[in-house]
């Protein structure tokens, strides 16, 4: 059951009524589901990524005033920057892990499916399965960083994409736990003693480049009762325990690519120039990468 009406599902629902729309036809106009307009609507959905609130301001043609009480009605999703937070105890509770580079746009169903299945903690290995740059680490970051409260034993990312050989994986993990080399013997039983009573959140990314290590994956979970799992991969790892979710291409419209593009950028410290030239360059950009996510 949920809690209710937010503050920014009244006022969305306030604004798309004083417009005599539906929701199916605002639906239309920002270029989201009737679905996804209903479960705002409705609280089901209470934080919306910044893009879909901009893109229903638009369709609601808000004023200033009213987009910007719109987009403060809106909790915050994840903490500043998107951070995922380190492990509260333990020896790398101060170790920086990577980063969301911003919203995954097209992508709030994905996000809350994953987010569902790690707060609900019944699928504890869980792959994130797509192609090349489909964005599958910012899908499992930003579900990460939106559940990390309830993983007190912290959110733990370890880079698979320089390892080559299988047996190289589980000592990857000693490291990112933070476990000293003398207390690790080569097998899961450092790990599973380590994670014992932690509520631990576990992401691996680019398993594709070791998928002989799935057996020693699917191991330490069972090991582990307080361990979850995110794998992200361009295959799954095929063992009993996996629980799959494929990560489909998300092309943009153009003017939300152009929007991602900008937001991007001023990740970066920049600014684009407002002139016609410069909007014009940064559009056949976008229309140039397809309007998928990673290459904007």
């Amino acid at each position: 059951m949920f809690p209710g009406p937010t503050s920014f599902a009244i006022l969305l629902r306030r604004h798309r009524l004083a417009r005599s729309l539906t929701q199916e036809q605002l639906a239309e106009r920002a270029h989201v589901t009737a679905k996804a307009v209903g479960a705002l609507e409705r609280g089901e959905r209470r934080r919306p990524y910044p893009h879909t609130v901009r893109s229903l301001a638009r369709a609601l043609d808000l004023g200033d005033g009213e987009r910007a009480e719109l987009e403060k009605a809106v909790p915050f999703r994840v903490a500043p920057r998107g951070e995922v937070i380190p492990p509260r105890s333990g020896p790398n509770q101060d170790r920086d892990l990577p980063t969301p580079i911003g919203p995954v746009p097209g992508r709030d169903d994905e996000v809350d499916l994953v987010s569902d299945l790690l707060r609900a903690g019944e699928r504890r290995l869980i792959t994130l399965v797509g192609t090349g740059d489909v964005g599958r680490t910012a899908l499992a970051l930003v579900a990460a960083a939106a559940t990390r409260s309830e993983f007190p034993g912290g959110v733990v990312m370890v880079e698979l994409a320089g390892v080559s050989r299988g047996d190289d994986v589980v000592p990857k993990i000693r490291a990112a736990l933070g476990l000293p080399g003398a207390a690790f013997d080569g097998t899961l039983a450092a790990p599973a003693t380590y994670l014992s009573g932690r509520r631990t959140l576990l992401v691996l990314d680019t398993v594709e480049h070791v998928l002989c290590c799935g057996p020693e994956i699917a191991g330490l979970v069972v090991s582990s009762p307080d361990l979850v799992v995110v794998c992200t991969s361009r295959a799954p790892l095929s063992v009993r325990v996996e629980h799959q979710v494929q990560v489909r291409v998300v092309p943009l419209t153009p003017e939300t690519a152009i929007e991602l593009y900008r937001d991007r950028v001023a990740a970066a410290g920049r600014a684009l120039e407002e002139d016609d030239r410069t909007q014009q360059a940064v559009a056949a950009l976008c229309a140039r990468t397809d309007g998928l996510p990673h290459a904007v």
